[in-house]
C-alpha cells in the first residue's frame, strides 16, 4: 500500500522544521535574536537571553542588541543609545561576558518586585568573573509587568553558588 502525505501537510511540516531550526545556534542552543520584554518571562530567563546573546554576539552586534533591548528605561537613561551600551560592555569591565566560554545562571533573590540574578562567567580568554545582575518589574508604560535590567555589579570570586554578601547603597550615595 503506497500511502502519500497530503502537499499541505508536507509543507506544513517542512516550515516547522525550518523554524524549529532557524532557532537554535549551530551548537543546539536557542537564540534570541528575536526576544523582546514579555511579562511571562522570569528574571533567571532575561538574565539567560542577555548572556546568550551577549555570548552570541557578531561583528554586527546584534547579541548587543539584544541584550540592550531588556535594559530597564531607567538603565537606558543611565548609559545612553545602544553604541554607549557596547561600549561600556567592552571598556567598563564587562568584556567578558561578550563571546564567553560557558556562563552559569543562579537566582539569588527575588521578590514581586525586584530580582537579584548570579552569573558566573569563563569569558573568551579563560578568565572567571562574577557578576549580579540586578532586575526590576516595570510598572506602566511599554514594559508593564516585565522583568529589565536595572544594573549590573562585578562581585567577588570564588563563586560556590551561594548568594555573595551585598551591601545595600548607602544612603549618601
Amino acid at each position: 500500500m503506497n500511502r502519500r502525505i497530503p502537499k499541505i501537510l508536507w509543507v506544513t511540516f517542512s516550515i516547522s522544521m525550518a523554524v524549529l531550526f532557524s532557532s537554535c545556534a549551530s551548537d543546539g542552543y536557542p537564540t534570541y535574536a528575536d526576544s523582546v520584554p514579555v511579562p511571562e518571562l522570569l528574571p533567571t530567563e532575561v538574565v539567560e537571553i542577555q548572556m546568550v546573546s551577549l555570548q552570541e554576539n557578531r561583528e554586527d552586534d546584534d547579541g548587543i542588541e539584544v541584550a540592550y533591548r531588556f535594559a530597564s528605561p531607567q538603565n537606558r537613561r543611565a548609559v545612553g543609545s545602544r553604541e554607549d551600551f557596547a561600549v561600556m560592555l567592552r571598556n567598563g569591565g564587562y568584556d567578558s561576558m561578550l563571546n564567553s566560554r560557558t556562563f552559569d545562571i543562579i537566582e539569588i533573590e527575588a521578590n514581586r518586585n525586584t530580582a537579584y540574578v548570579a552569573v558566573r562567567i569563563e569569558g573568551a580568554g579563560g578568565d572567571v568573573s562574577g557578576f549580579v545582575f540586578i532586575l526590576g518589574r516595570q510598572v506602566g508604560g511599554e514594559f508593564d509587568r516585565c522583568w529589565m535590567t536595572e544594573g549590573v555589579l562585578e562581585v567577588p570570586l570564588p563563586f560556590d553558588g551561594s548568594p555573595p554578601a551585598l551591601e545595600p547603597p548607602s544612603a549618601t550615595s
